[in-house]
């Protein structure tokens, strides 16, 4: 894939090799967050497709929109729920991509994309992806989007992780009754 990288605009490259400074000094010179390859995909799609995270975080930052399409009608949460990367989909559904979208050619949603893809994998951390969500989750009506996302998906709303905390308790800390709401009705304790 290096050598595609080579081919890209300069900040579909950046997106690509997960250049934060390169795509914030290429939008402080006027480039466009949703500039389009010859594929239509935006430099948000492209950290989609390599995992690149920082660069995905960063895009939005500087104004990338994280419901965009590419020209086969899919965007960048399903890019990475096809991949199955699991942080990448918490992160994008945390950016505001839209859990509900229908995408590509066979009017799929990113939860039927990645339905091959285990929902209650543990990171390193110890953390689902349910987890994740509601940890990083800064605005209570998208944390709450994304935990329902991912309860409809299959996410299980009682595990713990490694030192036995739930996504309810860290609700409940973070003061987050929507969040904690949706979680003790798919049967968090």
């Amino acid at each position: 894939m290096a050598e595609e990288y080579a081919g890209y605009p300069d900040l579909h490259r950046a997106a690509a090799t997960g250049n934060v400074a390169a795509i914030e000094r290429l939008r402080d010179g006027g480039a466009d967050p949703d500039a389009r390859d010859v594929d239509g995909r935006t430099p948000l799609h492209i950290a989609a497709l390599t995992g690149n995270s920082d660069a995905a975080s960063a895009l939005v930052r500087c104004g990338a929109d994280p419901q965009a399409y590419d020209q086969e009608h899919v965007d960048a949460l399903t890019i990475a729920a096809t991949r199955g990367d699991h942080a990448m989909v918490a992160l994008l559904l945390w950016l505001g991509a839209d859990p509900k979208a229908v995408t590509g050619r066979d009017d799929r949603t990113a939860l039927i994309a990645a339905a091959g893809a285990p929902v209650n994998w543990m990171s390193s951390l110890g953390w689902t992806a349910l987890m994740e969500a509601v940890i990083f989750g800064d605005d209570p009506a998208r944390t709450a989007a994304t935990v329902q996302a991912l309860l409809e998906g299959g996410a299980k709303a009682r595990f713990r992780d490694w030192q036995g905390t739930s996504a309810l308790r860290i609700a409940r800390l973070k003061g987050d009754e929507a969040a904690a709401a949706l979680l003790i009705a798919a049967g968090a304790d």
